[in-house]
C-alpha cells in the first residue's frame, strides 16, 4: 500500500451551513484507503467551524489535485486508487452525516488543526471521500489543507 500525502490551497465557501471546502476522493471499484491525518491552516483572519463528514457523491470540482509517485512517501508507486484531492466545488459532494469531527478556529493567520488518526487509520471505502467543510452558515476561509493516506 504505502504512505501518501498531497495537499492544496482551498477556495472561499459561500456562507451556507454544511458546506464542503475539499476532499479526499477514493474513486477506485474495489480498493478503500485510510486517511491517517488531516491538517487544515487558515490563510485570512476570520473565524472558521471546520467538520469532517464522509460524502457519496464527489460533487462538481473546479480544482483538482492528483497526486502521482512524487506524493508517495518512499516514492516508489503512485497511489494504487487513484485519490484525489477536490480543493473547489460549483456542486457539492453529497454529505453523509452525521459529523465525524467539529473544530472552531480562531480569527488568526495559520490557525488551523492537524487532526490525526490511529492506525489504520479511518476508513474511505471505494466511491465515497472525507470531506472538511464547515458545520454553520459562515465562509470557510481559504486555507492550505493536505491528507495523508495508505492506499
Amino acid at each position: 500500500m504505502g504512505l501518501h500525502s498531497a495537499g492544496g490551497r482551498t477556495v472561499a465557501t459561500g456562507a451556507t451551513a454544511n458546506i464542503s471546502a475539499c476532499a479526499l476522493w477514493n474513486p477506485h471499484a474495489s480498493s478503500r484507503v485510510w486517511v491517517t491525518e488531516i491538517s487544515w491552516a487558515k490563510t485570512v483572519a476570520t473565524v472558521d467551524n471546520p467538520m469532517l463528514i464522509r460524502t457519496t457523491t464527489r460533487g462538481t470540482q473546479v480544482v483538482t489535485v492528483t497526486p502521482d509517485i512524487d506524493n508517495s512517501y518512499e516514492r516508489d508507486i503512485a497511489t494504487p486508487t487513484g485519490v484525489l484531492i477536490d480543493v473547489d466545488y460549483s456542486a457539492e459532494p453529497t454529505q453523509a452525516g452525521p459529523h465525524l469531527k467539529v473544530w472552531n478556529c480562531p480569527a488568526a493567520i495559520g490557525s488551523g488543526y492537524i487532526w490525526r488518526f490511529d492506525p489504520p487509520g479511518i476508513c474511505v471505502p471505494f466511491g465515497t471521500g472525507l470531506a472538511v467543510g464547515t458545520i454553520q452558515a459562515v465562509i470557510v476561509q481559504p486555507a492550505d489543507v493536505t491528507y495523508v493516506w495508505n492506499g
